[in-house]
């Protein structure tokens, strides 16, 4: 999963991604009063830093992660604030700019962007961002990191988002069931449920949490696959091959044929991915 951190320290979301009220909003607007910092979500170069009528002052940033390209949008910033120009390489965490209300916005906010792919008229290739984005954390020398780990996901705190789905994929991987749900991104009973089953497999403090214990167990028992996986003959198979299987919902008999080839099909369509049937780095990095 790409290490997106949060583009201010205001976490008050006043619109949401795609709402019922809002199915053309894009993205999340994120408000307070005060002057607040913009930061870079991750790593990238600016393809924009411009004025508009809707956009106000703005930023556009791609990022390459992992073979896969990003776009990031920082919009209404505060006038005169914008500190990159196009071309600028710009660093993880860097301040870009200062939170505003120029352009069509209703008091001062954030409006932040998250696109698979490059930016369009259309916001074709949008996402809704509170599934990626991590919080940082102190590097105990004046820095910030992000860390997953130090991300405790639970019911309690009705964790929701990319980081659940990915969780859930891998409690799926290694055999704890999800059969009303599945990975559906919300931390239910049911994969509260899965959590303590796993917990109690490995004999460690069943409460249903996952911190860093349970991450570390999780990461014992799921190998870190990588391997290709098609449809061809002789038939592939193997332990990756019923991991994928357990996540499409396809019958787990460790071999890769035109069933499971068809059900990853339709994973990678559920979640814009690029439809060819054959798990690779896109699809592996998707999937856990």
């Amino acid at each position: 999963m790409p290490r997106f951190i949060f583009p201010t320290t205001v976490r008050r979301v006043t619109s949401g991604f795609r709402t019922a009220v809002r199915p053309n909003h894009h993205g999340i607007d994120l408000a307070a009063s005060g002057t607040h910092q913009i930061f870079a979500v991750a790593e990238g170069r600016v393809t924009r830093s411009y004025t508009s009528s809707s956009y106000g002052e703005c930023i556009m940033i791609v990022h390459q992660i992992k073979g896969q390209t990003w776009e990031s949008v920082y919009a209404h910033l505060r006038t005169g604030s914008r500190r990159v120009a196009v071309g600028d390489n710009v660093r993880q965490g860097q301040v870009i700019g200062i939170m505003g209300a120029t352009g069509r916005a209703t008091g001062q906010h954030l409006h932040f962007e998250l696109h698979r792919g490059r930016w369009n008229i259309r916001k074709s290739n949008a996402v809704n961002p509170l599934d990626y984005l991590e919080e940082r954390e102190s590097t105990g020398s004046g820095g910030t990191n992000t860390n997953r780990n130090a991300t405790i996901l639970s019911r309690q705190q009705r964790s929701r988002g990319e980081q659940v789905r990915k969780l859930q994929n891998k409690l799926l991987a290694v055999g704890q069931k999800l059969p009303r749900y599945g990975a559906d991104g919300v931390f239910g009973a049911e994969t509260e449920k899965a959590v303590k089953d796993f917990q109690t497999r490995r004999k460690i403090k069943v409460d249903g949490i996952v911190g860093p214990v349970t991450r570390n167990e999780l990461d014992k028992v799921m190998p870190n696959y990588s391997r290709q996986l098609r449809n061809r003959r002789p038939y592939m198979r193997g332990y990756d091959v019923r991991a994928v299987q357990r996540v499409v919902k396809a019958k787990a008999d460790q071999i890769y044929g035109p069933v499971t080839e068809e059900a990853v099909k339709e994973y990678q369509r559920k979640f814009n991915l690029q439809v060819d049937g054959i798990v690779g780095r896109e699809t592996w990095g998707h999937m856990f």
